[in-house]
């Protein structure tokens, strides 16, 4: 009844470091928007639900659209008075 039992000898030897670059992407991903400064929390949570359920689709359409909603130096100030 072991049907997700994998260990690290049954994965080939040249998907290993694919797999390994995908995660540390991916957890740059998460790490980017729980310190980002967003307009609302919603959308971070959004974002970060999405990332996190979807992987690599998750993480391009994060870079590809979610990047433009964290605000950045002072702008992110000035708005929080």
């Amino acid at each position: 009844m072991t049907l997700l039992h994998l260990s690290f000898s049954e994965i080939p030897g040249y998907l290993l470091p694919v797999l390994l670059l995908i995660l540390i992407i991916w957890s740059v991903a998460l790490v980017a928007i729980a310190n980002g400064r967003f307009y609302d929390n919603t959308t971070k949570l959004c974002w970060f639900l999405i990332v996190l359920c979807l992987n690599v689709p998750g993480v391009l359409l994060f870079v590809l659209w979610g990047r433009k909603e964290i605000q950045y130096g002072n702008k992110a100030e000035n708005n929080r008075t």
